[in-house]
């Protein structure tokens, strides 16, 4: 090869450079080839990314502030409506306006450190705080602090978010009307909407950071937060964006984006339920009312996700109509339902596996008890219970032998085993995060003033069970402000909030299939709620201990997914039959026809008896 004809090879190759990103790329401007090629090929990950990202904030509020009682479901709620509102307007911008460059890259990054700052704010997160009367113990004043500085900085953190994106859709809003982009207007409103919603996430910021533990201000301060996360829901119901150019190529669009998040959410939940499921399986009384606990669970996530994609339409992908942006917005109700139906199931695991704990320790005592068998044997035999849970029992009866109230005999005998119970007890309600029982059994246990000589009065007259001791156990438990007496209500909101989703997304049902899928949603989700409002607390534990709380959820959440597939199958089977009573109607009328047209079907007929839609389509083609 010529000199001459490898120096342009070369110069042609160093031409030929891969494009670099720049700084700005215009979102409404088609790119040039070479660019296009390889924006187009660019995957996703960084949307992917984003979103597990954001899962941090509320998996850390999962393990931090653990939903039970209407107080701390409140606070959960309102933990999850302000970081999914940050996600949907990160997301809407994205979907629409997103370009490959460094800028975007920059706006997400900045977002990610706001998602990570939010996380470090989760541990007992109580919307309360400023507003109840403050304790003046030591450690309650440490947790307001904290608090308090947690509101500081949600409300910073959505202030700067909001700023981020309104610089954002201004410089989309100059680029588009410069070009005279279609629907370029109504990028105004969202500068609008999130100048005003950062206005007031900031005036919440500077009122309690003057007044901090003012009850009016903190009052103020969640109304506040309301009407931002109102304005900027109502603001992306109301006004439809068109995507540009640059985000078609490089974004997902909102519906992928959803059904992501879903699905992140649903394995969020999973997650979260690890540890209450190893440590019930650790539990010394594992059987299989414990496995059935954690089966019912893993199949719950399973159904909610298989019922949430049955009314998932793809009339959901029109997100620039009204309906979907509706959908879009009905989406967090629905996550809230998942992510607490989820804490609730992980409370009644963690109640069951306490519960057979302890009757296994009161199983495995009371005969050396009831057989007024000799207290050295009988703590000799019961010691492997005590090594079993990290205790020494013979350091427990040198420190409880001196308290004892009754004189040496059975009564004795019985009342030193009875405390040994109460400190099993103790260290199990330790284990499953019963903090608050720890006083209450310590005094049982150590105390010369508890009601210990009592219950052993009772065992050694032929009382079954000792009655202060099992009371104590059920106060600590019913006083616990226990997820279990709302969790099957919410197990029912999550049907009905089902039915009204697809009553958005696809509009009042005209067949039977969907009218019936509608009816049994309404049946079951009406159900749950009634049992919830009509059961007392003491009635719902019962059943907890029972083993059938999580099972029946799970089977009538498994019935549901099979009332949908029956009647989805039947409905997909009718066009069919339909197509056939319309090919045979063809095939009778070809047969009936007289003269030179009898003798045309005729010689068509072996053509015709492939198949009904093959006739029907030459029909139609005639």
């Amino acid at each position: 090869m010529p000199t001459s004809s490898l120096s342009t090879s070369t110069s042609e190759a160093k031409k030929r450079k891969p494009p670099t990103a720049p700084f700005r790329r215009d979102p409404f401007q088609e790119l040039p080839a070479e660019e296009d090629a390889v924006v187009s090929s660019q995957p996703k990950w960084i949307e992917l990314f984003y979103d597990l990202a954001w899962t941090m904030t509320f998996a850390g509020l999962n393990s931090g502030t653990a939903p039970k009682g209407p107080l701390t479901v409140g606070s959960y709620i309102v933990f999850f409506t302000l970081v999914w509102a940050m996600w949907l307007q990160q997301t809407i911008y994205h979907t629409n306006f997103y370009t490959s460059d460094a800028y975007h890259r920059a706006v997400l990054l900045m977002q990610f450190i706001m998602l990570g700052f939010i996380a470090a704010f989760t541990d007992d997160f109580d919307v309360s705080l400023g507003i109840t009367a403050a304790s003046n113990d030591q450690q309650a004043i440490v947790k307001e602090t904290y608090g308090l500085r947690g509101f500081h900085a949600l409300s910073i953190i959505f202030f700067l978010s909001r700023l981020l994106l309104v610089a954002s859709y201004l410089d989309v809003w100059r680029r588009g009307r410069r070009i005279a982009a279609a629907d370029v207007k109504h990028v105004l409103r969202y500068v609008v909407m999130l100048s005003l919603s950062a206005a007031l996430f900031l005036v919440t910021f500077i009122t309690t950071e003057l007044r901090p533990r003012s009850p009016a201000v903190n009052i103020l301060k969640l109304v506040f937060w309301g009407v931002a996360i109102a304005i900027e829901i109502g603001t992306y119901v109301t006004t439809p964006l068109k995507r540009s150019v640059g985000a078609k190529k490089c974004a997902s669009p909102m519906e992928e984006r959803l059904s992501g998040l879903t699905i992140i959410v649903l394995g969020e939940a999973l997650n979260s339920s690890i540890d209450p499921s190893v440590q019930a399986v650790k539990s010394i009384a594992l059987n299989a009312k414990i496995g059935a606990q954690i089966f019912s669970f893993a199949m719950m996530v399973f159904t909610t996700y298989v019922l949430y994609v049955s009314v998932h339409s793809a009339a959901l992908a029109a997100t620039s109509s009204l309906r979907g942006r509706l959908a879009v917005a009905f989406h967090l109700p629905l996550q809230l339902f998942i992510i607490l139906v989820a804490e609730g199931a992980k409370a009644v695991i963690s109640i069951t596996a306490l519960n057979e704990t302890l009757l296994w320790f009161q199983y495995q005592i009371y005969p050396f008890i009831t057989s007024h068998r000799n207290i050295q044997t009988a703590t000799q035999e019961v010691s492997f219970m005590f090594a079993a849970v990290g205790l020494d029992i013979n350091a427990l009866v040198k420190r409880i032998e001196p308290v004892l109230a009754t004189p040496a005999g059975a009564v004795h005998d019985n009342e030193l085993l009875i405390r040994l119970i109460a400190v099993l007890y103790q260290k199990a309600f330790s284990d499953y995060g019963y903090n608050d029982a720890e006083d209450e059994l310590n005094t049982y246990a150590f105390s010369p003033n508890s009601d210990a000589p009592q219950d052993a009065i009772a065992l050694t007259a032929g009382n079954l069970i000792a009655p202060r001791l099992v009371g104590i156990k059920q106060t600590i438990v019913l006083q616990e402000q226990t997820p279990f007496s709302w969790a099957n209500a919410i197990a029912g909101a999550y049907l009905l909030a089902l039915v009204v989703f697809t009553l958005v997304v696809n509009g009042f049902p005209h067949t039977r299939a969907v009218k019936w899928q509608i009816g049994v949603k309404i049946a079951c989700g009406l159900a749950f709620i009634i049992w919830a409002a009509a059961s007392t607390k003491m009635a719902l534990l019962l059943y907890v201990v029972s083993g059938w709380y999580l099972p029946t959820i799970m089977l009538v959440y498994a019935f549901q997914c099979g009332i949908d597939y029956f009647w989805s199958r039947r409905a997909a089977r009718r066009p069919r039959n339909e197509d056939a009573e319309k090919w045979h109607e063809l095939r009778a009328s070809e047969k009936r026809g007289a003269g030179p047209m009898s003798a045309q079907h005729g010689a068509r007929e072996g053509e015709d008896e492939s198949s009904p839609e093959d006739a029907l389509m030459h029909s139609s083609s005639q």
